[in-house]
């Protein structure tokens, strides 16, 4: 077919894809940028680091200590461990919050589907809180190797894409966000972390399905300043955002630096299950005078 320009068009419309659909159903009826605000810090791993280095091919990864930091602090704050819930007249009966009584988890798994780039689906760390940092690693490193055949989340997520018609399938994936039942089921509870890192990104700021989204950057050696002298240490961006109709920017501040100060003091994440109930550390101590201007 002719351009208007007198060429063949350099461009082609592809047809619509099941997969492609699901996902931009949920981008479109879940995700309100209107309702967010962003919160970002340096983090310092200096501890984490070393606490990695003693445990050698045991160590956890990064998604681990981002997981155990925020569900403490989630279990520290529970005034950030809930959700806006469904509402059929908001206007009768005002805001309706969801109180969870668990700390759940929950982390996007990119999946390869094909002539489709935007797969992911959500599985879920229950009770993170109790976990410890080698369980976390446990449970995220099987969930990185499952397939279609072992994690039946993925299953169930891929079910509904495929079923007919399609659009009965997108109606089904937007009920969690109706029901608080099934919303525990398949999202979890009130956070979710992302992990762009691995793929060489220093930061992403975006809105996610879940009230508490959290995610990290690449782990680069930066300059920080420790007892008034400048020195060179591994640092990464972590970027908190959250749906501000459940926290003001103090509260989300507090709790914010919570999730900072216990990966900056990472002895206080639990490395075993005897050691599963941590003290939290001191916010003012875990966290440099940069980070407390949040």
């Amino acid at each position: 077919m002719k351009s208007i320009y007198g060429s063949d068009k350099n461009y082609t419309i592809k047809s619509g894809n099941p997969m492609a659909d699901a996902m931009r159903s949920i981008v479109d009826h879940e995700l309100d940028y209107s309702v967010t605000v962003t919160f970002a810090s340096t983090v310092d791993l200096t501890e984490v680091e070393s606490l990695r280095a003693q445990m050698g091919d045991q160590r956890p990864s990064y998604t681990s200590f981002v997981c155990k930091a925020l569900a403490l602090a989630l279990r520290d704050c529970p005034y950030a461990n809930q959700r806006v819930a469904f509402s059929l007249f908001p206007f009768l009966f005002g805001t309706r919050r969801q109180q969870f009584h668990t700390v759940d988890i929950s982390v996007f798994v990119e999946r390869e589907e094909e002539d489709v780039e935007n797969v992911t689906f959500i599985d879920t760390l229950r009770n993170a809180d109790q976990l410890s940092l080698e369980d976390i690693q446990g449970s995220l490193k099987r969930l990185a190797q499952s397939t279609l055949e072992t994690n039946a989340q993925w299953q169930a997520f891929r079910r509904l894409i495929t079923l007919r018609p399609s659009w009965l399938g997108r109606l089904i994936l937007r009920l969690p966000w109706i029901s608080s039942d099934l919303w525990v089921k398949f999202r979890g509870g009130a956070a979710s972390v992302s992990a762009p890192a691995k793929y060489g990104v220093d930061s992403v700021v975006a809105s996610w399905p879940s009230p508490i989204g959290v995610s990290f950057g690449l782990v680069k050696k930066t300059v920080v300043v420790k007892n008034d002298k400048m020195v060179i240490a591994p640092t990464f961006s972590l970027v908190l955002n959250f749906d501000r109709r459940l926290m003001a920017g103090a509260a989300a501040a507090r709790f914010f630096a919570k999730i900072v100060a216990y990966l900056e003091n990472p002895a206080s994440l639990g490395l075993s299950p005897q050691s599963s109930n941590p003290k939290a550390p001191s916010t003012n101590e875990g966290v440099r005078h940069e980070d407390q201007s949040l």
